[in-house]
């Protein structure tokens, strides 16, 4: 069997959620006895996920990434424009590839481009899709064809779609009358990871990790504040997060909130790490602050390493949580909130190590009732021996819808034009600096 696989991203110097996950779904059908023949296709250059493929022995082609998501900034008619023309390209070299490589299925790895769905529609080969974010929600990001149609376009142009949380899943349902909801897969953790015993906490100052890049969209923001409020309640408490910079000078605006606050001691921030098993070991408690996490990875790393877990509630990883028994669920929206999270352990120095070995035991039910890598290739399977000529249809007609959306979006505005009417767009926002700031909410 040969699969063709889109993947999301190829960063030069870290690996997402996306990543990780798909590499890990990729390691495990290496090992089952009808492994497949995969390709992956990757927007270029070469980067770090491109060195994990080829440690798993894993062919990769590099396509331009054809969007039909956008940053606010990006989202004029310009914009819009260009990256309908580059949809286009991108799906013109996809029909290309899976013409030559005769997939037997296409599995599309990211919500940001559809085109190798579509070119899966065009050859009449089934495809999955794999969501993992909800892409507006948690990065602010703007549907070209709007959200609501992508929502049923992505539905419309699988035979299957798989989220890695409920809540994503439920996001995705398909807004129609059937309202079938996707298939859940939830993420698991690196197997580098090693068991560690939980920590004898015995009150003092309590160790909170957050493992999260540094972005607005993240939920830091809030910390600060809750570190204050725990100092004023004679909490003592340091928050270290684990990152890299993806919003150019947002550390040092957390920094002079600290700051400000006379906290700048408490809250401490170290660079993306290859290996956060040490950081884990050090922590007593993990903390993943995403208002909108879809799912939220470092959550089952905390959990399998023996650590309580405090999670947004808006989160994916809340699902995973049985406050009062192990973990605590706070609202994004309040500092305060996080503190009560925060001093619910400083205050009860055991269950620190209670709720951490109830949260790696509960780790191995929490995925019961959802795909693991083997029932999503048995899922494959059965398509191609099942064939639904109603879904086979509803795909056509939606490669059909997007590309010729598409189309008439790339010729809204000609290439001898894009420049200029960018650069309008471009004085505007200096004019007015509220409409730039949406991209980093």
């Amino acid at each position: 069997m040969r699969i063709l696989v889109a993947n999301h991203a190829n960063s030069l110097d870290h690996l997402g959620g996306a990543e990780l996950s798909l590499l890990a779904l990729l390691e495990d059908w290496q090992s089952l006895t009808c492994a497949p023949e995969i390709l992956v296709v990757s927007p270029g250059p070469p980067g770090t996920f491109s060195a994990r493929l080829g440690q798993l022995g894993i062919a990769e082609i590099f396509v331009t990434n054809g969007r039909w998501v956008l940053p606010p900034f990006e989202a004029n008619p310009a914009g819009r424009a260009r990256s309908a023309r580059e949809g286009l390209s991108t799906l013109a070299v996809l029909d290309d590839i899976v013409s030559s490589f005769r997939p037997d299925a296409v599995v599309t790895n990211t919500i940001s481009s559809p085109w190798a769905a579509i070119a899966a529609a065009r050859a009449g080969v089934p495809h999955a899709w794999m969501v993992r974010e909800y892409g507006d929600l948690d990065h602010g990001l703007v549907f070209t064809l709007g959200a609501e149609s992508t929502k049923r376009l992505i539905n419309d142009l699988s035979v299957f779609v798989i989220a890695n949380s409920r809540a994503v899943a439920e996001h995705f349902r398909r807004p129609t009358n059937d309202g079938s909801t996707p298939l859940v897969m939830y993420p698991k953790a690196p197997h580098s990871l090693p068991e560690v015993t939980p920590p004898d906490y015995d009150g003092g100052r309590i160790n909170i990790l957050a493992i999260a890049r540094v972005t607005p969209t993240k939920g830091l923001g809030i910390l600060p504040n809750a570190v204050r409020i725990l100092r004023d309640s004679g909490t003592d408490a340091r928050i270290t997060i684990v990152g890299s910079e993806v919003h150019r000078g947002y550390r040092s605006q957390l920094i002079r909130s600290a700051q400000s606050l006379q906290v700048d001691g408490q809250l401490v921030f170290k660079d993306e790490q290859s290996d956060i098993s040490a950081d884990i070991t050090a922590a007593h408690v993990g903390l993943s602050p995403g208002p909108w996490e879809a799912f939220g990875r470092t959550t089952v790393e905390y959990m399998s390493m023996s650590r309580p877990a405090i999670a947004s509630r808006n989160s994916g990883s809340a699902e995973l949580l049985r406050p009062g028994f192990f973990g605590q669920i706070f609202d994004p929206e309040s500092p305060t909130s996080l503190a009560n999270a925060i001093r619910w352990y400083s205050e009860q120095p055991a269950r620190v190590r209670s709720e951490g070995q109830r949260g790696r035991s509960a780790l191995q039910e929490a995925g019961s009732g959802t795909l693991d890598s083997a029932g999503f290739m048995e899922l494959i399977v059965r398509r191609l021996n099942e064939r639904e000529p109603e879904r086979e249809a509803l795909a056509r007609n939606a490669e059909k819808e997007v590309v010729s959306a598409t189309r008439s979006i790339s010729r809204r505005v000609p290439n001898v034009l894009e420049f200029p009417v960018s650069l309008a767009f471009r004085a505007k926002r200096r004019l007015w600096p509220s409409s730039a700031t949406t991209w980093s909410r």
